[in-house]
């Protein structure tokens, strides 16, 4: 009887070390989870940051393309007067 209470005792030691196995393990699983979402964040502030410099550059180029605008509306107004071809060139009207 004691020896199968042994056998028994010895089993159950042997679940318990694999019970703690498998905890190191999804508590690996946990870090390495909780690394890759780090990443994740990571790359979405830099997918921000590029938005946001996109965002800028298209603003820039709006308000180039405004001030071509208005540089070819001088352009016509004056046309009338010395004959002058309108067209927005190196922000120049030739």
């Amino acid at each position: 009887m004691l020896s199968v209470s042994d056998d028994l005792l010895s089993v159950c030691d042997d679940m318990l070390s694999v019970s703690d196995d498998l905890l190191s393990v999804c508590d690996d699983m946990l870090s390495v989870s909780d690394d890759l979402l780090s990443v994740c964040d990571d790359m979405l502030s830099v997918s921000d940051d590029l938005l946001s410099v996109c965002d800028d550059m298209l603003s820039v180029s709006d308000d180039l393309l405004s001030v071509c605008d208005d540089m070819l509306s001088v352009c016509h107004m004056l046309r009338g007067c010395h004959g002058m071809l309108c067209v927005c060139h190196g922000m120049q009207c030739v």
